[in-house]
């Protein structure tokens, strides 16, 4: 990785499968079996689609994170994402594969196979014009946009409409790594300690002035992942007692989240501030005008009354 770092806006054409219908589903009841029963949710779908009860296997679903799930330091996923994807080849997983490992997700997908197929995200990233006609080059429940990033063990994810950005780090949850919904923008990495150093820098204040500095704040695209190229996240490096102590104190609001806006809560914000201030070397004089930035910003949360 370099000296910055970029950012993935998760599952971006997935969404048209979970947003379907399809591939978004509450879990029912756990069976003696190992299998699961589920509900698709029908009432996220974009478009009719008949509500079922299936009985899949579970190794294809994922903890899903919806557009309401994540606020500031606040992530916890309220449904389930079918995913029968091979991240590393970016398509679908082996049709005959997928029928013989998990014949009954296999089944429940297969009733839907002219749904998948219309999908205008399969037609333009699965399928190629030649001249004997159409080919498809992924089975009709591919999905774009996934890739090894989007089953990382830990993300930092934020909502990509809302200003200003607030942050929150998700990690595995019974094992099975957290799916963000295509309304979120996140950052892929591998340990926890990383996570919080980047949540830390995403959340100061220096991050949101700077956001709105290059960013129009109420519009849809307003904290996507275009910000990350404009604004430096430094690379975490575990030997540096002040990325240490970022990720520490970040880690501390996290767990002190349901305390605010107390005097305790505000001391933390304040500290974690003058720590992101010293990862990136600002100038300790500007600190005056970003106490400005800070008021104006926890005026706003406050308004949207904790939906960040």
């Amino acid at each position: 990785m370099s000296t910055s770092r970029s950012s993935r806006r998760g599952f971006v054409k997935q969404v048209v499968f979970a947003g379907s219908g399809l591939g978004a589903a509450a879990i029912l009841q756990h069976h003696a079996d190992g299998t699961v029963q589920v509900r698709n949710l029908v009432e996220a779908a974009k478009r009719p689609v008949p509500a079922m009860i299936a009985t899949l296997e579970p190794d294809l679903l994922y903890p899903l994170l919806c557009s309401r799930d994540v606020r500031r330091w606040q992530a916890t996923p309220s449904a389930w994402l079918l995913l029968a994807q091979d991240p590393q080849h970016r398509r679908g997983l082996d049709e005959d594969r997928l029928q013989s490992t998990y014949p009954r997700t296999y089944a429940y997908l297969k009733q839907f196979e002219p749904v998948l197929r219309a999908r205008a995200a399969f037609r333009r990233y699965y399928t190629r014009r030649q001249a004997t006609g159409v080919v498809e080059t992924g089975p009709f429940y591919s999905m774009f946009g996934v890739g090894p990033y989007s089953l990382a063990p830990y993300k930092v994810v934020w909502h990509r409409m809302r200003a200003p950005i607030g942050a929150a780090v998700v990690g595995p949850l019974d094992t099975r790594p957290v799916v963000p919904q295509e309304t979120h923008a996140f950052v892929a990495v591998e340990a926890r300690d990383e996570a919080f150093y980047v949540a830390g820098l995403i959340n100061s204040t220096w991050f949101n002035v700077a956001a709105r500095a290059c960013s129009q704040a109420g519009a849809k695209s307003f904290g996507s992942p275009h910000l990350l190229e404009h604004l430096r996240i430094p690379r975490f490096d575990p030997a540096d007692p002040v990325h240490r102590h970022l990720s520490d104190l970040a880690e501390r609001v996290h767990k002190n989240v349901s305390r605010q806006p107390t005097g305790e809560w505000a001391a933390l914000v304040a500290q974690l501030d003058a720590s992101a201030a010293r990862v990136w070397r600002l100038d300790p004089a500007a600190w005056r005008e970003v106490q400005v930035g800070r008021s104006a910003c926890e005026a706003e949360f406050g308004k949207m009354s904790g939906a960040v």
